[in-house]
């Protein structure tokens, strides 16, 4: 379920309980034209390829 967004994406977390003591939600960097199609609330099916992005070479990739 899509639950919030910002002006470059919107964070994607499992409809189901998970464990609450987790970070089960990923962030989702996509286009604009995606972004004016989803509202939080919205349940988002994805079918897509991760790969990892940073704005800045100094920061960490933070996937594990």
């Amino acid at each position: 379920m899509l639950q919030a967004n910002s002006s470059t994406g919107f964070w994607l977390t499992s409809t189901s309980s998970g464990d609450p003591l987790l970070d089960n939600a990923v962030y989702i960097y996509t286009s604009k034209s995606v972004l004016a199609q989803v509202a939080p609330g919205d349940i988002v099916t994805l079918d897509a390829k991760m790969a990892e992005y940073r704005s800045n070479v100094d920061y960490l990739f933070l996937t594990d």
